[in-house]
């Protein structure tokens, strides 16, 4: 089964019980001014800093197109900081990462994980 296939990405945050949110909840909202008890508790996200190194990837065929669309639609799960976009001008698909050795290991992932 791939990882992707889960409901759940990087950044999101998990409980072990609906008992433990309720009592996150009613500690907040305890805590919070008289009037305001309609707020639930929100944690801080992750800041992901935009990508500094691109490169272009393609599949050897057409047939292997889905395959490639799968391996990163996980990885995109996986890795926040990877961007993906598609560059209609020249047709390709554009892997943005913090650096050169990022994109390898994502590279590497595709290759060895996702066996494309």
């Amino acid at each position: 089964m791939c990882v992707c296939a889960l409901q759940t990405s990087t950044g999101d945050t998990l409980v072990s019980s609906q008992r433990s949110v309720a009592s996150a909840v009613k500690s907040y909202q305890s805590s919070c001014p008289e009037g305001d008890d309609g707020l639930v508790p929100v944690l801080a996200g992750m800041e992901i800093p935009d990508p500094v190194f691109f490169c272009s990837v393609e599949p050897p065929s057409l047939a292997y197109q889905k395959a490639l669309d799968h391996a990163l639609d996980c990885l995109l799960r996986e890795d926040p900081s990877l961007r993906i976009s598609f560059d209609s001008d020249t047709s390709q698909t554009v892997l943005g990462g913090m650096g050169e050795l990022h994109l390898e290991v994502v590279k590497d992932r595709i290759l060895k994980v996702y066996n494309y």
